[in-house]
Parts: C-alpha cells; sequence; structure tokens
C-alpha cells in the first residue's frame, strides 16, 4: 500500500562498487529521523539447509526485523508477524513463510502454525504465512522470513557492525530530497571526528616496523547466512553459498587466519581482538549473490581505528552471544562515500530501466514509420478519390465536412490497427517476459508483472486516436484544397506537385528512421559476437557444475569440510563417464567470494611498482581444478595432494597478477603475505574472464584447500567424456551416500553458464534486431508504394517516352533514379540521426564503438539494395507500358 512512499537507503562506496548500510546507521535512523514515518532492516543473504521434509534443499531466506511487516504496510495471511522478543538476539527461532514454501512442503495446510522446519539442523516454529499477493522486495527467490536479531547494544558502541539493507515510508507529503537531508545530517553527526577532518583517529599511530601505510592488506570475502549453535555458544562462521562479490547481501569483516586470536578467544569480548599488531592482514567478509552494483550495507571508520590501509582504517570488535553474523570488525569508508536515498520503486527497476528506455525509444521509432507509411497511403488513396471528392463539393458538402469524412476513415483504419496491436501483444509480451533474462531485471517482473490490463487498453486507445487524427489531417486537408474546375478536368489521375513532395517527404522519413533502428541492431550485433570471439581461458564443454554448503552445525571443524570434500571427489572421479573433477569456492562465470587489496610496494621491490594499492581475488581449490576447467600452465607447478596443512604454504597466481607485483621478474618463489603469514609462489597460470566475457581480466591467487584454516563453501566441477547431464543423478547419489542430509543445488553445465552470462546482451540484440526488422519491412513497403504509385501517376508520360524511342532499360533506369533519390535521402538523415542516437547504446556496447564505421557503411549499403528491389516490380512494370494502350487511355 502506497509504495511511492517507500525510499530504500544506502551509502554508495565506489571503490568497493556497492551500496552499503550498517545496522548502526538503522538504528539511528529509526530514531533520530523527523521525515520517516517507519523503516526496517533486513539482510536477504539468509540461505539454510532444508532438512526432515523429503530430499534435502538448499532454501533462500531473508532475516527480517519485526517492524518489516508494519513498513511495507503487508501482514501474514495465516498467522502473525514477528514479536520483540523473537528479534531480540538469542530469541526464540521462528519463522514466516512465503506461499510457495507453504504450498509446496506442507501442502496449503491450514494448521500449519507451530510446526517446526529444520534448518540447518536447528527446529524454527512456524508463526505465519505471507500471502500469495506479496512478493519480497527485489528478490523473488526469498522462501521464508526469520528474526533479524540485530543487537542494538551493541551496534550503539559503534564499534561493530551487522551490514544490512534499509528501507523506510516517508511521512506523507515529506518529498525524497527532504528526507535525503534529513538522513544524511543523521549519518554525518554519527560519524566520529576524525572522518569528517580526515586526520588519524586515536590509536592509529603506526607501530615501528610497521609497514607503509599501516597493514598489509585486505580481505573482502562472501559467505551465507548462518544462524548461532544452539544455545547461542559463540559465534558461528558463515557458510556460504554460491554467491559473487557484490553489495546483494552483507559484509562482515574478520581478522585473517593467523592474525586474528583463536576462534575460542573470538567470543572473549574486545580485549583480546585488540592485542593484535596494527599491521595484521583484515578480512572483510561478505554474503552476496546479485550484480555488482546491487545494493548492500555501509561501512564506516570509528574511533580507534588503527593506521589506514589504503584508504580503509579496522577496529576490532567482539560479537554478542549468539551473533548470527560471527565476529565482526570495523572498516572506515572512503571519504567520497555518499548518502543515497531513492524511491524503492526506482532501486528495483534500476537494471531494468536502462533497457525498457531504449526499448520504449525503438518501439517509438517503429510507430512513427508505420504511421508515416498509413500517412503515405492515405495520400495515395486522397490523390485517386480528387474526382469524388470534387464531386462532393459540387454537390455542397463543405470542406470541414470533407475533412470528417476523410478523418473517420483514418481512424477507423487506426482503432483496427491498435486492436490488431492488442492481440499481437497478448502473445508477443508473454515470449518478450520469457527471453528477458533475470539480470537484466527480470526478477522485478515477478513483483510488477507485464500484463494487458485497463492502463494498457486506455493507452492503446489514446495512441490510435491520436495517430489516427495527425497523421490522417494532413492527408485530408490536401485532398480537400479544392479548385473544383481543374479537379474535375483531371479526373482521377490529378494529384499535384505538393503532394508528391508530401509523399516523398514520409518515404524518406520511413527510410531514415529505419536507418536508425538498423544501424543499431547492426552495432548490438557486432558487440555480441565480439563477446562470444573472447577467449575466456577455460573450457566450458562437458563440464558439470553444482553447489554444496557444509553447515557448522554437522562439520563443526574445518578438517572435517577438507574430508567431505575429499571423498566426494574420490567417489565422483571413480565414476565410468568422469575424467576429473574438483572444488573451487567460486566457479568461473560467477562473481569472486573473496577479495584482497594490496599495497604493491609491500610485495614487491621492483622499480615498475607504484605506491599503490591492489585488488586482487582469492579463490580456494582443490589440486585438480585447472585441469578440469582446462586453465593453462604457463610457468612453474599446480597443487598436488601433498599440498596439505603439513607443507609450506603455497599459492598460484595468474598471468595479471604476476605482471602487476612483479613486472620483468621470474614470480615463481616470490612471496605473498596471505592466510596469517608468507605464502610462496609455485606457478602462473593463463588468464581467465573469471566474472563474465566482456569483464576485465582480473589479479587471481589460488591456494589449496588444504592448507585454509577455514574452509569455504564450495562448488564441485565434474568434467565428463559424454553429456554432462546425464551424469547428474549419479553424482547426487554418490554425494547423498557420503551425506544423505547435505542438498546439491544449483545443478547446471558451464556451457549453460556462459550462455546465460550474455543472455542480457542477446535479449538486447534480438529486441531491437526484431524491431528493426519491422522497420525494414515498414519502409520496403513505403518505398513500393511510393514507387507503385509514381508509375500508375506517370503512365501517361512513360507512353510517350516509349512512343518517342525510350528503350525499356531507360524507362527503368527512370524509375530506379527516382527511387535511388528518395533512397538517398532517406539514408542522409538516417545517418545523420544515427551518428546522435547511437550514443545512448554505449552502454550495451562490448568493443564496438556507437560510431562504429564499418557499421555506419555497411548498413546504408543494405539498406540501398533493398529499396532498390522494393523498386524493382513497379519500374519493371512500367517498363510493360504498351505506348498506344497508354495514350489511348490518356
Amino acid at each position: 500500500p502506497q509504495s511511492d512512499r517507500l525510499v530504500w537507503i544506502a551509502e554508495v562506496i565506489p571503490s568497493l562498487n556497492a551500496e552499503l548500510a550498517g545496522g548502526a546507521d538503522y538504528l539511528d535512523f529509526r530514531d533520530q529521523s523527523k521525515t520517516v514515518e517507519k523503516i526496517t532492516a533486513y539482510d536477504p543473504s539468509a540461505s539454510f539447509n532444508l532438512t526432515g521434509r523429503g530430499t534435502p534443499a538448499r532454501v533462500h531466506a531473508s532475516a527480517v526485523s519485526a517492524n518489516f511487516f508494519a513498513t511495507l504496510g503487508v501482514a501474514p495471511q495465516l498467522g502473525r508477524s514477528f514479536t520483540h522478543e523473537e528479534d531480540q538476539p538469542n530469541g526464540p527461532e521462528s519463522v514466516v513463510l512465503m506461499q510457495a514454501f507453504w504450498q509446496q512442503y506442507f501442502g496449503s495446510d491450514p494448521q500449519v502454525l507451530g510446526k517446526m522446519v529444520t534448518l540447518n539442523s536447528t527446529p524454527y516454529t512456524v508463526v505465519g504465512v505471507m500471502p500469495a499477493s506479496f512478493r519480497f522486495p527485489g528478490d523473488a527467490e526469498v522462501q521464508m522470513l526469520v528474526p533479524l536479531q540485530l543487537n542494538e547494544a551493541r551496534e550503539r558502541m559503534h564499534t561493530m557492525m551487522r551490514l544490512v539493507r534499509i528501507i523506510g515510508r516517508l511521512k506523507p507529503g515529506v518529498s525524497v530530497a527532504r528526507a535525503q537531508t534529513d538522513l544524511d545530517a543523521i549519518r554525518k553527526r554519527a560519524q566520529p571526528p576524525e572522518m569528517e577532518s580526515g586526520s588519524p583517529g586515536p590509536g592509529s599511530a603506526e607501530p615501528p616496523g610497521s609497514p607503509p601505510g599501516g597493514g598489509s592488506m585486505i580481505h573482502i570475502a562472501t559467505s551465507s547466512y548462518a544462524p548461532p549453535p544452539p544455545g547461542g555458544a559463540g559465534p558461528a562462521p558463515a557458510p556460504g553459498g554460491n554467491a559473487g562479490f557484490s553489495s546483494n547481501h552483507p559484509v562482515e569483516i574478520r581478522r585473517a587466519a593467523g592474525s586474528a586470536p583463536a576462534e575460542s578467544d573470538m567470543a572473549r569480548g574486545p580485549e583480546s581482538a585488540s592485542a593484535n599488531p596494527s599491521n595484521s592482514p583484515v578480512v572483510v567478509q561478505r554474503t552476496v549473490s546479485g550484480p555488482p552494483s546491487g545494493p548492500g550495507n555501509v561501512i564506516r571508520r570509528a574511533q580507534g581505528t588503527p593506521p589506514n590501509l589504503g584508504g580503509h582504517g579496522i577496529s576490532p570488535g567482539s560479537p554478542a552471544p549468539g551473533s548470527r553474523t560471527g565476529r565482526v570488525l570495523r572498516l572506515n569508508a572512503p571519504q567520497d562515500t555518499e548518502l543515497k536515498v531513492i524511491t524503492l520503486e526506482e532501486h528495483l527497476a534500476g537494471n531494468l530501466r536502462p533497457a525498457m528506455l531504449t526499448l520504449l525509444g525503438v518501439v517509438g521509432l517503429v510507430l512513427l514509420i508505420a504511421c508515416a507509411n498509413v500517412a503515405n497511403l492515405m495520400l495515395t488513396r486522397a490523390s485517386a478519390r480528387t474526382r469524388e471528392v470534387a464531386v462532393r463539393a459540387v454537390l455542397g458538402a463543405g470542406r470541414w465536412r470533407l475533412v470528417r469524412q476523410l478523418l473517420s476513415e483514418s481512424l477507423v483504419l487506426a482503432l483496427g490497427g491498435g486492436l490488431a496491436g492488442l492481440l499481437i501483444a497478448a502473445w508477443g509480451v508473454r515470449v518478450m517476459t520469457r527471453l528477458m533474462p533475470e539480470s537484466l531485471g527480470g526478477s522485478i517482473l515477478n513483483i510488477a508483472p507485464v500484463r494487458l490490463d485497463a492502463q494498457v487498453l486506455l493507452f492503446t486507445l489514446a495512441i490510435s486516436i491520436v495517430t489516427g487524427i495527425l497523421f490522417g489531417l494532413v492527408p485530408a486537408l490536401t485532398a480537400t484544397r479544392l479548385n473544383l474546375s481543374e479537379r474535375l478536368k483531371e479526373g482521377s489521375q490529378g494529384t499535384g506537385a505538393r503532394m508528391g513532395l508530401l509523399r516523398g517527404a514520409l518515404a524518406v522519413a520511413e527510410l531514415s528512421l529505419a536507418l536508425v533502428l538498423l544501424i543499431g541492431a547492426g552495432l548490438l550485433i557486432k558487440s555480441f559476437f565480439h563477446v562470444l570471439s573472447i577467449d575466456p581461458g577455460f573450457s566450458t564443454e562437458h563440464v558439470l557444475t553444482m553447489n554444496l554448503s557444509l553447515t557448522d552445525a554437522r562439520y563443526p571443524q574445518a578438517r572435517q569440510k577438507s574430508a567431505f570434500y575429499t571423498e566426494v571427489l574420490r567417489r565422483v572421479e571413480s565414476l565410468p563417464g568422469v575424467r576429473s573433477a574438483a572444488f573451487v569456492d567460486s566457479l568461473p562465470l560467477s562473481h569472486y567470494t573473496m577479495k584482497l587489496m594490496i599495497r604493491r610496494e609491500i610485495v614487491s621491490e621492483s622499480a615498475g611498482v607504484s605506491d599503490t594499492t591492489l585488488l586482487l581475488s582469492r579463490l580456494t581449490i582443490t589440486p585438480a581444478y585447472f585441469y578440469t576447467l582446462g586453465i593453462r600452465l604457463l610457468k612453474g607447478r599446480t597443487f598436488s595432494d601433498g599440498d596439505d596443512e603439513r607443507a609450506p604454504k603455497v599459492a598460484v597466481v595468474n598471468e595479471t597478477l604476476a605482471r602487476h607485483l612483479w613486472p620483468n621478474e621470474d614470480p615463481i618463489g616470490k612471496q605473498l603475505p596471505l592466510m596469517g603469514g608468507e605464502i610462496k609462489v609455485i606457478g602462473v597460470v593463463a588468464d581467465t574472464r573469471h566474472e563474465g566475457l566482456s569483464a576485465d581480466v582480473e589479479s587471481e591467487v589460488f591456494v589449496p584447500v588444504l592448507q585454509v584454516d577455514m574452509v569455504p563453501p564450495m562448488q564441485l566441477a565434474v568434467r565428463t567424456a559424454a553429456d554432462p547431464v546425464s551424469m547428474i543423478s549419479t553424482v547426487r547419489t554418490e554425494i547423498a551416500a557420503i551425506d544423505p542430509e547435505e542438498p546439491v543445488y544449483n545443478v547446471t553445465t558451464l556451457e549453460q553458464t556462459l550462455s546465460d552470462s550474455v543472455s542480457p546482451r542477446r535479449f538486447n540484440m534480438l529486441m531491437l534486431g526484431i524491431f528493426a526488422g519491422i522497420a525494414l519491412a515498414l519502409a520496403t513497403v513505403g518505398i513500393y508504394g511510393v514507387m507503385a504509385f509514381s508509375v500508375t501517376q506517370r503512365t501517361r508520360e512513360i507512353g510517350i517516352r516509349m512512343a518517342l524511342g525510350a528503350e525499356r532499360r531507360d524507362v527503368l533506369g527512370l524509375m530506379a533514379h527516382q527511387a535511388l533519390r528518395v533512397t538517398l535521402a532517406g539514408v542522409a538523415f538516417g545517418l545523420a540521426g544515427a551518428w546522435g542516437l547511437t550514443r545512448f547504446l554505449s552502454g550495451f556496447l562490448y568493443g564496438v564503438q556507437p560510431t562504429d564505421l564499418a557499421t555506419f557503411v555497411l548498413v546504408p549499403i543494405v539498406l540501398v539494395a533493398v529499396s532498390l528491389l522494393a523498386c524493382y516490380i513497379p519500374a519493371r512494370r512500367a517498363t510493360k507500358v504498351d505506348p498506344m494502350e497508354a495514350l489511348r487511355y490518356e
């Protein structure tokens, strides 16, 4: 209800390519805002292993504050929303089910309230069911809601941070700009003084011998939502899903393994954590699953932070008992961080807006072409009715009456076209929405589905009437510009030079608009095939992929998780038809799960390395990963089974990282400050397009899974000899034999993942290509109509020419010359329009300039050829005119 008053509140952090918001910000805004009536926080990263209800499954949930329902103005269909007690740390574990989950797992049982759902081996009590009309904001996959259980006391200390998303409901009459001013003032008041002045805070003096600029690196890792262990005894490291580095989900900041207190010390409080030297590596752990520029959470600096780490400061903290997010620290936000307050509708439609606006412009051009075409036909029809109009006028019909008659005929045609368009749209909308990929904004279609409703009907009626009047008025006025003696004398053959010029101008307009669309489609097609031609650096053929997520309740220790993954590989690799198998925490064509920010001068003393930070990505893998994915080894060696916890820590880097850190040097044997110490580089592999074919190649470092202290959630890749789809059930069976309660999800092939990664470009190309094809067809019909009528009107002239000795080729050349003049005029205007309008396509292009010369040359040539072909039939008919018949007819 009143969704126009709902706003999205976040802080934009360009250096992290994210929009973030913290729990402390939510509390400040909730308690101090004078412009926001209600405000809620939620964490959409909650993913659970569902057991006890048939086949184990991975379910996606969202943790919401108790006021979530009141802020959005929605209520459960059955039961109730969360109470204040349930929304407190260590509160009762309760759950509100979404309609689809209730129907699938409980058969729409009205007695579901009070029943239990086992999530990550913990029982949750069902307290409510949401109505079928409710769609979770921006995430159609949410299957249930759980309490956020934000630790308000910890958040208000501004030494700990739980990252959330914030939605507010404005007070009546309050504008978004006024709310932003109010909330920004609250945010700035909450910032410590050193954040505003840029000076270091207390305790930030660098200890002797520390690296320049303080700490050596920042780790940004992803993980999934993790509830506390039963009883709330200490923090539970979050088990992750197949998420990517973006701002869609919360961020947790942790000390890196080896540099923080032991896990058992992490619940003791700030004292034990603060003992760490300021130059310790720091892990920023983030849960994500969406596109890199999506919504997320705010990161700010607290007082007493250690020295700057390339623009970011860290401050330690301790977890609250039973914290759902584990141990959280504080990260200093860059100084260019700004508050963002926009309507929730605008936020949800952010990814979809550019494509839809472009599509709207394309449809508008096609409408103009169609209207110009119809106007031209109306002019032709009016020319043929000159005698009829003259006779009506002689019999007493006034000009306004004649105009009304011709306009009524035009409106009948327009309304008939509108009705036919609605019938086609009923089918076309279904096709278009099925073709639209999720990454382009398909998720919003689940919240606001496209359908033919009363608004669409009224819009179609209005467009039909307006176009019928506008494009029927000129032919009507032209046809009723009466000179009765001349019209009656000329009969039906009279037209006038002015009407001929108008028909030619309309044909030129059609061709120019069609050329704009054709060039736009040509640019997108060239861009799409340019993307497909890029070498991803890995092989996608015959590779099956799937996700596994081990919970800490069942596998509390890292060695238990490693043993599980090892046993899975042993069983899967022994299957017939399997060539190799490997685990990785982030498969290609997905977002990275861990980012690291490192100061280059700390790692390399090379003269070519500047005093700047380098953002790199860490991937945790098993030894056969490079072979399974077909990634080439360029130098050194890859991992072996001997690279375990007892062996010296090693790493493999990609070509880009080696070039950035050790230009003109051999990277083999170099040291990297990772995982709480120095690790040795043993190999260099070829670059891969990890986050997409059109994404830039990033610096990567690979570490063996047996040498990490906290084993992340892993993804399985299986290279098969035959069709990988045929191996799905067999691989599932082997995993179930090890642990029947471990769900296997996101099962697909790497080829399908590659296809999905380019689906937005394919959709844009397909849509613009379809409408460009329609425009070309309309323009072709238009030029054909002009030439056909011209032949009819010039029958006498052609007969005289042929009677005086003109050959058929001369007549053919005459008509072709006329068509060529119209076409070249349309091409000239079209090129000028395309030069300006195709710049709006720059965001959809890759490797192609909006003014690509080849496209601007080839497309007009094609249009000219099609136009000449369209005029060939009427021109050929002109060559068959019998001079005697033409003169006798005249």
